[in-house]
């Protein structure tokens, strides 16, 4: 008697397991009224970007064109971390270089780096200040903020478009004045 009751007693959990799922299909599939009321219905999902607004880069007011070797200058911050490719292929941090005047102009997620660079530093994400407070650091010395007239130097560089002005070979070893970076940059190959 106990395996006809074990037997029915399978078979309940199985129909009950049918039925479960049988359930959930249909409640997957079926016309739900709550649509209406969160706005969008169907169709592909928006692409947006959320940590860069859609923005075109727009050019500054000022009079005078900012030189790229005077923006370089105060990127010498950014190469103690953007020095090359990242693991495995590399040993940068940064996951973009910026040794060079092309580095600033090449696309990084459907955007120009230089686009992206200025959201960094307008929002102070960049250059990344590790405190090192807790026992471990990006970087070995860690970088300082930017001194404020070098952070305007970049921004307003950034502002007028990135442009190549007053040429493109610059001295790596040379900062922005009064600037002291804290951490080691690397130099251009």
């Amino acid at each position: 008697m106990s395996t006809r009751a074990d037997l029915r007693r399978t078979r309940m959990k199985t129909l009950l397991a049918i039925a479960t799922l049988g359930a959930a299909a249909y409640a997957s599939c079926a016309d739900h009224h709550y649509e209406q009321e969160l706005g969008r219905v169907g169709g592909p999902v928006p692409e947006f970007d959320v940590v860069l607004p859609d923005t075109q880069p727009t050019v500054s007011d000022a009079t005078e064109q900012v030189p790229f070797c005077e923006a370089f200058k105060v990127m010498r911050t950014c190469r103690c971390c953007h020095f090359g490719k990242q693991p495995p292929e590399g040993e940068s941090i940064g996951p973009f270089p910026l040794l060079e005047y092309k580095d600033t102009q090449a696309i990084y997620f459907d955007k120009p780096i230089f686009v992206r660079m200025k959201v960094a530093l307008e929002t102070d994400f960049m250059p990344l200040v590790d405190p090192c407070d807790d026992g471990v650091c990006v970087i070995d010395p860690p970088a300082n903020p930017l001194e404020p007239g070098c952070k305007q130097t970049l921004l307003t560089w950034l502002d007028q478009g990135a442009l190549p002005t007053g040429g493109t070979k610059c001295d790596p070893d040379v900062s922005c004045p009064n600037a002291t970076i804290g951490c080691n940059p690397r130099r251009p190959p």
